[in-house]
């Protein structure tokens, strides 16, 4: 039914939107009926009408519905919508239907500004929806017809609207400025036609007219919905060969590549994304839609917004806006802080006029870049994004720009709104709070842990009564089993609370049994948060049985920039080491099969290292001296993506470990000889270990995550690729040194012997007996690092002499690798 502005219940359909944009008339088919006055037609003659629905599932012929069109998800979908179940009729007669539903008239003639607005699905079948799906706008003596889907564009296939896997389970909105049309108009009719033929659905729901934009955030200054193209803003690319920030219809990046592995339309789903968005694609650039013969370009490009005058406003802002973003590699020059950080993404601010920019703010610091190995399951993100624009307010000339920084592949933005904070509005700080030192430790190897999370007042106001709760629960039962509350009292705008440290330390006592667990950190305060959706942080960790782990699970692949040849693996930290023994070591790659045909292997290798003793940020070799143990793997093809786990000594016997030590269990890949392939191994990006290691460093009891050492090197950086970046690569224990093994074929003993040892200039390495398959030769020194290989071919003889004159006098070990078994001894060459 119609309802005017001050019918009471618009406010749980827009709830505080409609106060600022003005709704006078709107429409959400209550009942689940077409309202009695409204024209529903199908001028083809074929009968294919639209119908009211109260099931979100679809009806009527709601079995024609596909799953991607179910349930419909408006905002008051459970209380009716209109729909037009077009394969519900079938195939029609001639072109097919032409069905018509328009509103009754409407008077606009009060309005000087008209907007309309509303909530739809669509699904289309080999048919161009962007010419056969529309709107019309009828006035006296005038007819506009408006496109409402221009991502529908193609006719090769299946494609809905809103793409369940972007929309964040909300249907799609249509905004559309009218006012050329409709204001000062006292009759206006509003037609929505379908010209198809037994398709999928239409559904439209919760219709609105307004003067102002309904896409306007609360409290908005200023808007941009880039619904007249780019406007008055600005692409400054800042490399070669130049490519740009587009205006996109309907924000669509689906010529990009990717919309291949994607398998369907890429587009944003802002409201006012119908009308348009920006665009950097990036993809498309480097590929035009087709497979790259070409090298892949960096770009980076800025996008400046026109001069905005703020000197009227006197509270606290923010930028708030939508986007859509699917990540590659960063490029060399990407923008980065004072402190070094860069960023892919980013976004810059200015107070006057672009003379000087604030330091760059990471737009999307949590989205994992699309790698070969996440290629097929990770989607790229869309969402609604705010940052705080702290001194902002009350310039008269302030500027924001945006920074695409990378190779592939794209980001759009729109709705790019600055607003007024809500107060209060506290946050809890994603990037900086603490997590367990490793994300699966042992029952036996807990320690109590240090738990902090730093919060800032992101709101307009002062803030009392500020206090952040801990708590861990248990995910079998739903226990707590830690508690602890930190009294911050009275905040300002823009306060940080930073490194404080909960009273209470997570201890093994709370942590009796083995499983997942959940910490929470939630900032409070007395009054109900104007932005609550920031005001909780969410972690887990698992307590296992024998496995440490500083993942919970590979979300990407990762392989050394500066080097083919790179040792990447974690520092665990062993309290209670006596009587327990390293066992086996766990790792994956995501390009097993490029490996196998180079016939590439890697050599797990377990260190026990003193700690940093003068503190410069490295395990330097001097601080590591001794190797514990060693394995090699030589690729099988088929392992891409899984965990590959194997003894952690080439002798097959556990090693003992100690208490209160570190332990490096790291993966060795040398790239040796042609081919020249990379190894991009198993990682996680999700668990940041910053937090963590500060706080152990506040107690003298540090922790460290990743280490990383590439080509020659000798140091373990211990910051390996970033706090957030571990790579899966685990260490399992248990209480015996005893472990299972491939035997050697038809059961013999596999030896390999070096004669002489110690050797001098010469060295012959013999094993029992030729095994028929692939077979390699090779040594390593301490540090892992492969220092000679040679292929033996399929039918190798069961002996190898070499010449050692060019290696240094020193420690090495021999290795035999061979489809069934590796074997290996140790060799001292001394002069």
């Amino acid at each position: 039914m119609n309802k005017p502005t001050a019918y009471l219940s618009m406010v749980l359909l827009f709830a505080v939107q409609s106060l600022s944009a003005q709704v006078f008339w709107s429409e959400d088919f209550e009942g689940g009926s077409i309202p009695a006055n409204w024209s529903n037609v199908d001028v083809s003659g074929n009968g294919a009408l639209w119908a009211g629905c109260s099931t979100p599932s679809g009806c009527p012929g709601g079995s024609f519905f596909p799953p991607e069109m179910r349930p419909f998800s408006s905002t008051t979908a459970s209380n009716g919508f209109a729909v037009l179940n077009s394969a519900a009729y079938g195939n029609l007669p001639g072109a097919g239907h032409i069905s018509r539903l328009a509103t009754p008239r409407i008077d606009c003639s009060a309005q000087t500004k008209v907007y309309l607005q509303f909530q739809t699905a669509i699904g289309t079948d080999h048919s161009i929806g962007a010419n056969d799906a529309r709107l019309r706008v009828i006035t006296p003596g005038n007819t506009t017809t408006l496109e409402l889907f221009p991502m529908l564009q193609y006719n090769d296939g299946q494609y809905f609207v809103p793409e369940e896997r972007l929309s964040g389970g909300r249907a799609y909105y249509v905004t559309l400025d009218i006012s050329e049309m409709a204001a000062g108009q006292d009759s206006v009719y509003l037609q929505w036609e379908w010209k198809s033929d037994n398709q999928f659905a239409w559904c439209i729901d919760d219709i609105l007219l307004s003067a102002g934009n309904p896409a306007k955030p609360e409290g908005t200054v200023w808007f941009e919905s880039f619904g007249d193209g780019m406007g008055e803003w600005e692409s400054n690319p800042l490399t070669l060969p130049d490519s740009n920030w587009q205006w996109r219809p309907g924000g669509d990046v689906s010529d990009a590549l990717s919309a291949n592995a994607f398998n369907g339309l890429i587009y944003i789903h802002s409201q006012t994304g119908n009308d348009g968005a920006m665009a950097f694609n990036a993809d498309y650039y480097n590929t035009h839609g087709q497979i790259p013969t070409g090298p892949i370009r960096y770009y980076i490009c800025e996008l400046v917004s026109p001069h905005i005058d703020l000197s009227d406003v006197d509270t606290p802002v923010a930028v708030q806006f939508s986007q859509l973003a699917w990540l590659g590699n960063i490029a060399p020059g990407a923008p980065q802080t004072g402190q070094g950080a860069k960023f892919i993404t980013s976004m810059s601010y200015s107070i006057n006029g672009g003379q000087q920019w604030s330091e760059p703010i990471n737009v999307n610091p949590y989205i994992t870049p699309v790698t070969s190995s996440n290629g097929g399951t990770l989607l790229p993100t869309s969402n609604t994004a705010y940052y705080a624009l702290p001194g902002a307010e009350g310039h008269p000339d302030v500027r924001i720009k945006f920074t695409w920084a990378a190779d592939l592949y794209f980001w759009v933005l729109d709705d790019i709104a600055i607003v007024e904070r809500p107060a209060p509005d506290m946050k809890a700080n994603r990037n900086f709070f603490a997590v367990m030192p490793n994300a699966m430790t042992p029952l036996s190897q807990l320690e109590g842990e240090p738990l902090l999370a730093d919060v800032v007042n992101n709101g307009g106001d002062t803030v009392q009564g500020v206090r952040l709760e801990a708590f861990v629960q248990r995910l079998a039962d739903g226990a707590t089993v830690y508690q602890d509350t930190l009294f911050y009292g009275s905040l300002p705008v823009d306060s940080l609370v930073e490194n404080v440290l909960f009273g209470q330390l997570l201890t093994p006592g709370s942590l009796t049994a083995a499983g997942e667990y959940r910490g929470y950190y939630a900032v409070g305060h007395g009054q109900p948060d104007a932005r609550p959706q920031d005001d909780t942080l969410k972690w887990r960790f698992i307590v296992t049985d024998t496995t440490f782990a500083k993942d919970l699970g590979p979300t990407r692949d990762i392989a050394s920039g500066d080097n083919l040849s790179y040792t990447f693996g974690n520092c665990f930290y062993v309290p209670n080491g006596d009587g327990w023994f390293a066992r086996y070591i766990s790792f994956g790659v995501a390009n097993a099969n490029q490996l196998h045909n180079g016939n590439k292997s890697v050599t797990v290798l377990l260190y026990k290292w003193q700690g940093d003793l003068n503190d410069d940020g490295l395990a330097n070799k001097e601080e590591y001296p001794g190797l514990l143990a060693f394995n090699s793997y030589l690729f099988q093809g088929n392992e891409s993506g899984n965990l590959i786990t194997i003894p952690i000594s080439e002798s097959n016997t556990g090693k003992p470990l100690e208490d209160d030590s570190y332990y490096l269990a790291v993966v060795n890949y040398e790239v040796g000889g042609p081919p020249f392939v990379p190894c991009f191994m198993l990682a996680s990006d999700t668990i940041d270990y910053q937090a963590c290691s500060y706080a152990h460093e506040v107690l003298d009891r540090p922790q460290y995550a990743s280490v990383l050492k590439e080509g020659v090197e000798e140091d373990f950086d211990l910051l390996g690729f970033g706090y957030n970046i571990v790579p899966t690569v685990r260490l399992h224990i248990g209480t015996s040194p005893l472990l299972a093994a491939a035997a050697p074929p038809a059961g013999m003993k596999a030896v390999l012997r070096a004669s002489p040892n110690p050797a001098g200039d010469m060295v012959q390495l013999q094993w029992d007996r030729a095994e028929i398959g692939e077979t390699w030769v090779r040594l390593a020194n301490m540090s892992g690092i492969i220092v000679f290989e040679k292929k033996l071919g399929k039918f190798p003889e069961n002996h190898l002499t070499f010449d050692t004159r060019k290696l240094a006098p020193g420690f090495y070990y021999a290795q035999l690798i061979t489809p069934g078994y590796t074997i290996s001894t140790p060799l001292i060459i001394q002069r």
